[in-house]
């Protein structure tokens, strides 16, 4: 190889050794650049913590955190190419110099002391007392420590055990009780009456003392009192008669009418001996015989019947004659039923029809040798035979007539 090829060989290798500074210049400064933004990044985190904790006081350690100044030494090396083809590197000097940076700092800070919870109960103690009922506790405790004091905080307040107590009864303390001596009979009360014989009340008690019972013990079984009545008299009692009951009612008597409605009487008495006056006492007072009327009618009485009154009159019939003079007649008629005739009554006497008579005149017969009797003259001819029958009253040229047989 010639001159030109080792020129060549030379050059090539310089080109190489500087694009190696190159390459590693460039990436020196990457990663300078990259861990700066990252401290950056880092620093900046810290701040908005920093600010989010500050004036806030850690109750679990005791410390506050802050932003503190500080400062920090940093040493720099320099360094220059060496070597064959400048392959080295070679240190030329060091230098120090310092940085002021922002960093979280901690001061110490007063902490309140805080209550735990309750613990739970513990187990009843001992039934204490000298009387029927006794006392048990038991306890339960908690402590100044959620959190504790730092710093001079203020001490927790309130106590830090709880008692609690019930009622008990002490074993030895039951009594059974038992009856004393009975007492003396004593009057209770005034007789029962204020004359004659009567009931006096006498009683006598015993108590439940020797000894009584005590802090539960059985009582005395049996009654506290005994009762018991004696005879008692005053003077004699006034008594006053009293009625008794009524005796029963007695038969009718005979009924006061034969026929029709008519009255049967019965009795009943009652005596003055529920009780009998005695002593002076007043009798009884009102009847000692009571009466009850009844209504009887053995057969209904004979009654006679009577007439009503007449009826209207009816018209007058025509003239018995066609010529010369004859008679007009009407009739009324009356019945007998006011009242009527009942249980073989006589009938009503007399006739239920009456007559009424008035003369008639129509015109003059004609003249014969033979003279006729009327009929008008042979009816007045009866009528003057027979009066016993008949009796006519005439007022004016009217004929009235009251037949007596009836029709």
């Amino acid at each position: 190889m010639g001159s030109f090829g080792k020129t060549l060989c030379i050059r090539m290798t310089k080109i190489n050794a500087g694009l190696f500074v190159l390459l590693t210049i460039f990436l020196f400064f990457f990663r300078y650049t990259h861990a700066k933004n990252g401290e950056e990044k880092n620093v900046s985190k810290v701040k908005r913590s920093f600010w989010l904790i500050r004036n806030r006081c850690n109750i679990w350690t005791g410390l506050r955190a802050r932003r503190c100044l500080y400062k920090e030494k940093y040493r720099k090396d320099t360094y220059k190419a060496c070597g064959w083809w400048w392959r080295k590197r070679c240190k030329t000097g060091t230098t120090y110099f310092w940085k002021y940076k922002w960093r979280t700092c901690h001061k110490r800070c007063p902490v309140n002391g805080g209550w735990t919870g309750w613990s739970r109960w513990g187990t009843w103690g001992g039934c204490h007392g000298s009387s029927c009922v006794g006392q048990q506790k038991r306890l339960r405790t908690r402590s100044c420590t959620h959190p504790r004091q730092r710093n001079g905080g203020r001490h927790c307040r309130g106590s830090s055990f709880e008692w609690m107590s019930r009622s008990c009864r002490p074993v030895h303390s039951k009594v059974n009780g038992s009856w004393g001596s009975w007492g003396q009979w004593r009057a209770h009360g005034a007789c029962s009456n204020t004359c004659g014989k009567g009931r006096r009340l006498f009683i006598r008690q015993r108590t439940c003392t020797r000894p009584a019972p005590k802090c539960g013990g059985r009582r005395c079984p049996g009654p506290t009192t005994q009762n018991k009545y004696k005879s008692c008299f005053l003077k004699k009692c006034v008594v006053d008669g009293g009625w008794g009951a009524w005796q029963t009612w007695g038969d009718y008597k005979t009924c006061s009418k034969t026929c029709g409605t008519g009255t049967k009487v019965r009795h009943r008495v009652r005596y003055c001996d529920n009780p009998s006056p005695s002593n002076g006492g007043a009798k009884c007072q009102g009847k000692d015989r009571e009466s009850d009327d009844s209504v009887c009618n053995v057969h209904g009485c004979p009654r006679d019947g009577k007439w009503s009154a007449w009826g209207q009159w009816g018209h007058f019939r025509h003239c018995s004659e066609t010529c010369g003079h004859g008679v007009r007649y009407r009739y009324r008629y009356r019945e007998c039923n006011d009242p009527e005739p009942e249980n073989g009554g006589k009938k009503c006497p007399g006739s239920l029809k009456d007559e009424e008579f008035k003369r008639c005149f129509l015109a003059k017969c004609p003249k014969m040798r033979i003279k006729l009797i009327s009929k008008t003259d042979k009816i007045m001819s009866d009528l003057n035979s027979t009066k016993t029958e008949t009796s006519p009253v005439i007022t004016g040229d009217s004929v009235n007539l009251q037949n007596q047989t009836s029709i």
